[in-house]
């Protein structure tokens, strides 16, 4: 035993912890939760793998060598179709098809699996030493399948924090940014593995030596992981799938899609307290965004906490592509700032005016912010000062 197994084992354990967490989970995306599970499924294999190879406890248990060669060329797509089911749809029976290199390269190491354990325990000591130069060499190539699947997913969750600051005004909890840390972070593994496998063909380090290093990253990852997931809530919630089911993330349309613009009649976002406009929106662009900024100055739709595009899109009767291209092309800036800006514009005004018996956060609920955390951020952007100063400056300007 030393330093590198005893960190692998742990690291497996909590691997194999979180997969049962998320398979017994009940809530949100189950099928999303299964393909994560399945990913730290292997990575606890990888790490009890790393574990036998350190220990040299391989020759107790034989069978399971290169049981993880097999299973590593599913990290790729089960992060690309985790993030999809995440953000874009379900999957499809032809996603299988991500599956058959898995499928063909295991066929292929049946007869390995068939044998007797000496020639296994051979063929591991030898590839240790680097003395297997063609397992060396694939050894070289998968890390970079895997990747290309990354990047893919990473393309998708860049598109998509694009989209959302389109279509909600409060975007904590639909940032996803717990996927973010996971996907970059087997990304920045599995580029480590690669480079450490190119430099393992020129022999300037062994294979064991990389097997040790990337164990230790491997580990701390899952354990940063399991810290994530306990401590700040890893979101598979059913919030999270309504909002996303709810909003078109993406699939937002662009106005040359539609012939012409339909005119509704706009419906207040809480009719039980307001009576609908009677007024049709207006058809040319400088009208509607007119009619947009008086409809935020007289209703002010902002201050329900819940406010996304579509919804103020019904309010207005404007379709919610029109006002994302209004928003965009005339005023330069996204739903999600055109929304907090009014927020912080209230919210400002409601302190000129003395509103002292609220604190600052109570004041900035009641203007449609839902946590401390995205006023002070869109305070900061919106104004260039945080909201504690800007509040102390009116008292003193008061006092004055």
């Amino acid at each position: 035993m030393n330093i590198f197994s005893i960190v692998s084992l742990i690291g497996a354990a909590q691997g194999l912890f979180l997969c049962v967490t998320l398979i017994a989970w009940r809530h949100g995306n189950r099928r999303a939760n299964a393909l994560i599970a399945v990913l730290f499924f292997i990575m606890s294999i990888a790490l009890w793998n790393a574990y036998l190879l350190s220990s040299g406890f391989y020759k107790e248990f034989p069978y399971t060598l290169r049981v993880y060669d097999v299973l590593r060329l599913l990290t790729g797509p089960l992060i690309y179709l985790y993030v999809r089911e995440m953000i874009v749809r379900p999957m499809r029976w032809r996603d299988v098809l991500h599956f058959l290199p898995t499928f063909a390269y295991g066929l292929l190491l049946i007869p390995f699996f068939m044998s007797d354990e000496a020639v296994k325990q051979a063929f591991v000591e030898k590839t240790l030493q680097g003395q297997h130069y063609d397992y060396v060499v694939l050894a070289a190539l998968r890390p970079w399948y895997n990747l290309a699947y990354m990047l893919v997913a990473l393309q998708l969750l860049r598109e998509y924090s694009k989209r959302i600051r389109q279509h909600f005004a409060d975007i904590e909890v639909v940032s996803l940014q717990w996927l973010w840390n996971i996907v970059i972070g087997v990304t920045i593994l599995t580029v480590l593995i690669g480079i450490s496998s190119v430099v393992g063909l020129f022999g300037v380090v062994r294979p064991s030596e990389v097997n040790s290093g990337m164990a230790l990253l491997a580990a701390l990852w899952m354990y940063g992981i399991a810290y994530f997931a306990l401590q700040k809530t890893m979101v598979y919630s059913d919030e999270l799938r309504q909002l996303l089911a709810a909003e078109p993330i993406l699939a937002l349309p662009s106005a040359t899609t539609f012939p012409a613009l339909a005119i509704l009649h706009p419906k207040e976002l809480n009719p039980s307290n307001d009576k609908p406009s009677q007024a049709l929106p207006p058809i040319s662009s400088s009208e509607q965004l007119q009619y947009l900024l008086r409809f935020m100055d007289e209703r002010k739709p902002y201050l329900n906490h819940q406010l996304t595009l579509s919804r103020l899109a019904d309010a207005t009767g404007l379709p919610g592509y029109r006002i994302s291209e209004l928003l965009n092309k005339e005023l330069g800036e996204s739903f999600f700032d055109f929304v907090n800006k009014y927020r912080v514009e209230e919210w400002k005004e409601r302190v000129r005016k003395e509103e002292m018996q609220q604190t600052i956060q109570e004041l900035a609920y009641i203007v449609g912010f839902n946590s401390k955390s995205s006023f002070n951020a869109a305070f900061k952007k919106h104004t260039g000062q945080t909201p504690s100063a800007f509040r102390a400056t009116q008292e003193q300007q008061g006092a004055g």
